[in-house]
């Protein structure tokens, strides 16, 4: 919602760390998404970390899903103009993450705060079972 501009038009990035750090200041907030560049932000302010480390077969399956889903209507998180997609440029991403993207995060959450809990879960079923606790 914040990083998109209508028709997938990236912000420009020094605005959008501004318009981060404000959300991260705030005194109740929930952030989700893959922006690894602002993680390190996001654990230092945020009272709980919960990051879903799922497999790639998860992910790729559940963005055709979601694609498929929402292939004809605008989701409420996204700007104007910003209709479901899938593109080989997403997919490569999400293809690369676990080498590419997934130790920057992991190194992140390792350098948090340790009054921070972080709680990592790798299936629907620990994640099922989280939500049952809360």
């Amino acid at each position: 919602m914040y990083f998109w501009l209508p028709q997938w038009v990236e912000r420009d990035y020094d605005r959008f760390k501004k318009i981060h750090a404000e959300l991260c200041a705030r005194d109740e907030w929930i952030i989700d998404g893959s922006q690894v560049r602002t993680i390190p932000h996001r654990v230092v302010a945020a009272d709980l970390v919960i990051f879903l480390d799922m497999p790639r077969r998860v992910c790729l399956w559940r963005i055709f899903k979601r694609w498929w889903q929402w292939r004809f209507y605008r989701r409420a998180d996204l700007a104007d103009g910003c209709q479901e997609r899938l593109s080989f440029k997403f997919f490569w991403y999400v293809w690369c993450y676990q080498k590419k993207y997934r130790p920057r995060v992991i190194a992140a959450l390792e350098h948090a705060d340790r009054k921070v809990p972080v709680i990592i879960m790798h299936s629907a079923g620990e994640v099922a079972d989280f939500l049952a606790r809360w």
